[in-house]
């Protein structure tokens, strides 16, 4: 999908029947908030793909220490 743009790769997936990431968590037992019918679980909107490319999780890369700790002493973990 190179040279593609996002509302270009939204028409693809939508066009393959790729199932967005809602209905893919979903079917995996984890509970979202949806206000759509069934039929939308394979729609793909071009701000979902944009959100996509902007994480480099989805990316592909690695990415370590999300979470610190500002002392050893403290428990609580900070983003």
């Amino acid at each position: 999908m190179q040279g593609y743009g996002p509302s270009q790769i939204a028409k693809e997936f939508t066009k393959r029947g790729i199932t967005n990431p809602t209905a893919h968590a979903k079917s995996n037992g984890i509970n979202v908030p949806d206000n759509r019918g069934r039929d939308d679980d394979y729609i793909w909107r071009d701000s979902t793909i944009v959100h996509m490319l902007s994480r480099q999780e989805y990316l592909g890369h690695t990415v370590n220490f999300k979470t610190y700790r500002k002392s050893y002493k403290q428990k609580k973990q900070l983003k």
